[in-house]
């Protein structure tokens, strides 16, 4: 699961190849801290920061996710067949 939202999230919001391997880089970080909270209770393990990255990384795709105007389902074929770099078309 944590490699699959991490590079969901790359393909989606990733404009160019090096953003979305940064941006999987980043949000695969961020599961990590997840999981220590969830299976271990650790929590001390999120900063301030990574909510706030967190937070645009969440508000950013569901803005992506509107303008693909297409069904969950549809939209995950889509980042499944999609690479780094390369973006869903958009209706607007």
């Amino acid at each position: 699961m944590q490699y699959r939202i991490s590079r969901n999230a790359a393909v989606l919001l990733g404009e160019k190849r090096e953003d979305s391997k940064e941006i999987f880089s980043q949000v695969n970080k961020l599961y990590e801290k997840r999981s220590k909270i969830v299976h271990f209770g650790t929590r001390r393990v999120i900063e301030k920061e990574d909510l706030l990255k967190l937070r645009n990384y969440v508000r950013e795709s569901i803005k992506e996710i509107y303008h693909i105007d297409k069904d969950k389902n549809e939209v995950m074929v889509l980042l499944n067949t999609c690479g780094f770099g390369e973006r869903i078309k958009r209706h607007e």
